[in-house]
């Protein structure tokens, strides 16, 4: 017997769960999971470690599932319940999961998935317990597929991200022994698939390997049993009866102003093109950046008033784009009063302390006076490494039992007529949040009534509530401007007018 349900059954009758509100004894547990491992079993004498996956929220029915999957002898494979139909599929395909228990929540997630293994609804288990394997110590137990983190020049974890351009060579070490890890076009769509065509429509699925030369990179597609080739050399192909082709250049949509820049372009090489063709006659092509110009955002001065007759004041100012806070750091006279989170992209993250709690718009006066300004999360790794940092840093909660957050972020909408056509949650320094969201509820982001400003709450999911209310707040500063300020004086002389 496992050696948990043997200390289980010694304690019968104590308390081992407390779940929404309903106290659950460790008897509790080991009927529900026998009814689970007996239905898991369906006249099996033993599972024999196949691997089961399950999806539930954190709750005695988590636990009880994982104990029936272990008790009638398979491997448990928990799947996160905050990632993408794609990435559990991907799971499920990997591990080659004999069933999928799942909590009514989640059926329309997964409904899909159905197809490749075996859904099972927790709550309709009504299996009548039945006898179950002597299941030893040394089985495998889970397997856990777990986030990944991103390091330059090393590579670990399950969901690494690597930049190249075109015309680089390749070149990484993977240190993810037993995970998973993808490699993805960055202007592809991000899902799973088999599509060929150019990177605003391609897919592929189980990446197997790579290899490049000096025109293309080809991939080895597992899944579709292929090798997938992507051209790095743009090439027009003529249709036969046609007599013109094209190419459609995309620029990066960023938030970074950059100046004009002029692309040139002319043939290299031509098949089944007549030699007297002329190609002189093409033209270059003009990028401009639709970006807001930088601009001098002052930081401090050396005082605030000049008399009329005679004074002088220095003030530092930076150059930074038109999104980005005035500062890249706190004053180290400040720090004290905040938890430092950690940095991410270059940006650095503090939050409030306990006894420091405000209005949406009073933190907002607050980090925009310190130089900062209240946290722009625009990305699941930012979000991600926000929450992290608070959980690591402040004593106040933990990613096990103190999950539910209450800081201010510097989301809020905007309404700015009656019929809200224009209406959108815009952050702070004036960027628009179509690009990433990460609403807790199926409520939140409606802005309903007064909710109109966002805050994180359980886990880092995003919560709408009224700005009046009082709670912490997370500042941001971000890292896109000079790094050593700049001084101007001003200086008023001393006049004097004569009748």
């Amino acid at each position: 017997m496992i050696e948990f349900i043997k200390r289980a059954s010694n304690h019968s009758n104590k308390t081992a769960i407390v779940s929404k509100g309903k106290t659950y004894s460790f008897s509790d547990i080991l009927e529900r999971s026998a009814q689970i491992a007996s239905r898991l079993l369906n006249n099996k004498t033993d599972l024999n470690e196949a691997r089961i996956a399950f999806i539930i929220d954190p709750s005695f029915e988590y636990v009880a599932t994982q104990w029936g999957i272990w008790r009638a002898g398979g491997v448990a494979i928990p799947l996160c319940t905050k990632h993408p139909l794609s990435s559990l599929e991907y799971v499920i395909d990997d591990t080659q999961s004999q069933a999928l228990v799942y909590s009514q929540n989640y059926s329309s997630l997964i409904s899909t998935l159905f197809d490749k293994t075996e859904g099972i609804d927790e709550a309709s288990i009504q299996t009548t317990s039945t006898h179950l394997p002597d299941i030893e110590s040394s089985r495998n137990a889970m397997i856990l597929y777990t986030s990944g983190t991103v390091r330059n020049g090393n590579v670990s974890g399950s969901d690494p991200n690597l930049t190249f351009s075109v015309g680089d060579t390749i070149s990484f070490v993977v240190n993810a022994s037993g995970h998973p890890f993808y490699l993805k076009t960055v202007a592809g769509t991000g899902t799973y698939g088999n599509t060929d065509g150019d990177f605003s429509v391609a897919t592929f699925k189980r990446l197997y390997a790579v290899a490049n030369s000096a025109n293309a990179i080809y991939l080895l597609d597992r899944d579709g049993h292929a090798v997938r080739k992507i051209d790095i050399k743009p090439t027009i192909k003529i249709a036969s009866g046609q007599t013109s082709g094209s190419i459609t250049l995309r620029g990066i949509d960023d938030f970074v102003f950059e100046a004009d820049e002029t692309i040139t372009y002319s043939v290299g090489t031509t098949v089944n093109v007549s030699s007297s063709s002329d190609f002189s006659s093409l033209a270059g092509v003009t990028l401009k950046s639709n970006e807001i110009a930088p601009v001098a955002k002052i930081i401090s001065s050396s005082q605030n008033v000049i008399g009329e007759n005679a004074g002088k004041a220095t003030v530092s100012v930076v150059l930074t784009d038109a999104y980005s806070s005035a500062r890249n750091d706190m004053d180290d006279s400040f720090k004290s009063d905040y938890y430092y989170l950690g940095a991410y992209d270059g940006s650095k993250y503090y939050s409030s302390k306990s006894d420091d709690h405000r209005t949406w718009s009073s933190a907002k006066v607050i980090a925009e006076s310190l130089g900062g300004q209240l946290a722009i999360i625009t990305s699941d790794l930012e979000n991600e490494a926000v929450v992290t940092g608070i959980f690591n840093n402040d004593p106040s909660y933990d990613a096990v039992d103190r999950r539910w957050l209450n800081h201010w972020i510097g989301l809020s909408y905007t309404d700015t007529d009656s019929d809200e056509v224009d209406d959108a949650w815009v952050w702070s320094n004036g960027v628009s949040s179509n690009s990433f969201t990460n609403w807790g509820g199926n409520q939140e982001g409606k802005a309903i009534g007064t909710s109109k400003y966002a805050w994180l709450h359980y886990e880092g999911g995003w919560w709408d509530d009224r700005g009046t209310d009082h709670r912490r707040f997370v500042i941001e500063f971000s890292s896109a401007h000079t790094d050593a300020a700049s001084e101007l004086t001003f200086t008023v002389a001393s006049s004097k007018s004569e009748a």
